[in-house]
């Protein structure tokens, strides 16, 4: 199966807060996760948004078994572009056939 489906790279970008002496203190950690499979979601204005001229694109990501890192509040950035990870994905560890076995949603609001 793994043979039909190619993913494609994508970044995965991590922040950390920490507090140095009562001062917040920002680090970011970038990863490129290779294979995941993209797909992309329905395209939708924002009519119920505060902003009336946002669209809002969402994409349904698949990542390979084997990657169980956290993205809790991550950002994941796919063919340049940088969208925001939606909720707390987590592996499928039982009954898993395929070559992916997490599912994670992001999305992405311009305007």
């Amino acid at each position: 199966m793994r043979g039909l489906l190619r993913g494609q790279g994508v970044e995965v970008v991590r922040v950390t807060v920490s507090y140095v002496d009562g001062e917040r203190v920002e680090s970011t950690e970038r990863e490129t996760v290779d294979g995941v499979l993209v797909c992309p979601g329905a395209t939708a204005d924002s009519a119920a948004n505060a902003r009336p001229d946002a669209d809002r694109v969402a994409y349904t990501l698949a990542f390979p078994k084997g990657y169980d890192k956290p993205l809790r509040n991550c950002r994941i950035i796919i063919n340049g572009r940088e969208c925001r990870v939606m909720g707390d994905p987590q592996p499928c560890r039982e009954n898993c056939p395929t070559a992916w076995w997490m599912s994670v949603e992001v999305e992405r609001v311009d305007g």
